[in-house]
């Protein structure tokens, strides 16, 4: 019987070095190498944090059985900055973690493991008062329901329960152009 097989492996280890210290039998490494490929770990490729992220979400979401549809800014900071130790595998957990715990169809801060969350883990230093802090929050919020709504403030509204006065203030407050979340047919 013919079998034509291709073999992919992959390893952490300095295979040169392994063959040099004797770990690695010299004849096995020509064998499988034929064609290298390095993959830097994630933490020296924080530009595939975000795509990786929102792939996940996607199949976990569906996964799941869940709604889940985005990651919010302050989420995706906190997922950026993290210097994951556990490479890919690890984000991919994180992620599953956020999707589970998710009650709504955006992944925020809080839906993030404790690690991701704190000044050691994401190797920032809370610098702000509670007062810009809660602001800070509130602002992501309302950003955040009218992006859902296409700038709707009706809609956002009714997302935050609140009413479209409070909203309205909110907005002129924080100076948001709740005009850039339109759509071609927005309100």
């Amino acid at each position: 019987m013919k079998v034509d097989v291709r073999l992919i492996t992959a390893t952490n280890k300095d295979l040169e070095a392994a063959v040099a210290d004797g770990s690695l039998r010299q004849d096995l490494l020509y064998r499988l190498n034929v064609f290298t490929i390095f993959v830097p770990p994630l933490r020296e490729r924080k530009s595939d944090v975000l795509l990786l992220a929102d792939h996940f979400v996607e199949k976990l979401s569906a996964d799941h059985g869940k709604q889940v549809r985005r990651i919010s800014t302050p989420a995706i900071d906190a997922l950026v900055d993290y210097h994951w130790p556990g490479d890919v595998r690890e984000l991919q957990n994180v992620i599953e973690r956020a999707v589970l715990v998710c009650d709504g169809q955006v992944i925020h801060l809080h839906h993030l493991p404790p690690t991701l969350q704190t000044a050691e883990g994401s190797g920032t230093a809370n610098t702000q008062s509670l007062g810009d802090a809660v602001a800070a929050f509130e602002r992501d919020m309302i950003e955040d329901a009218l992006k859902m709504a296409r700038g709707n403030r009706t809609r956002a509204a009714r997302l935050l329960q609140a009413t479209r006065r409070i909203v309205n203030y909110e907005i002129k407050q924080y100076d948001i152009d709740w005009r850039r979340y339109q759509d071609s047919g927005g309100a």
